[in-house]
């Protein structure tokens, strides 16, 4: 007879928390995937969007965020890569190159 009561406020936190986590998330990866002038190109714009709605300090807080984690956070697929040895084409040994003249 002892039934579980769920309490709907923590519920509600939980799933604030992971839609926080979430859209997090979103954007470090969209941030991570972007070049470099594109960034700088999303970056006027936010100014310009932000200076016409009069919310500079949201915008500023949105590019110092997005230039830190540019600059801080590698891409997994670019690590991915660096860990592997490149294959090299070794050059032929010189008894091989005299008989192909000969």
């Amino acid at each position: 007879m002892n039934s579980v009561k769920r309490n709907p406020i923590l519920e509600t936190v939980i799933q604030t928390g992971e839609t926080i986590h979430y859209c997090w998330m979103w954007f470090v990866t969209k941030i991570v995937a972007m070049s470099w002038l594109r960034l700088f190109a999303v970056i006027l714009l936010v100014w310009i969007l932000s200076g016409i709605l009069a919310m500079v300090p949201l915008a500023n807080v949105f590019v110092l965020t997005a230039l830190l984690v540019k600059c801080f956070v590698n891409p997994a697929e670019d690590s991915a890569t660096k860990t592997e040895p490149a294959a090299m084409a070794l050059p032929a040994p010189d008894s091989e190159k005299k008989e192909d003249h000969e």
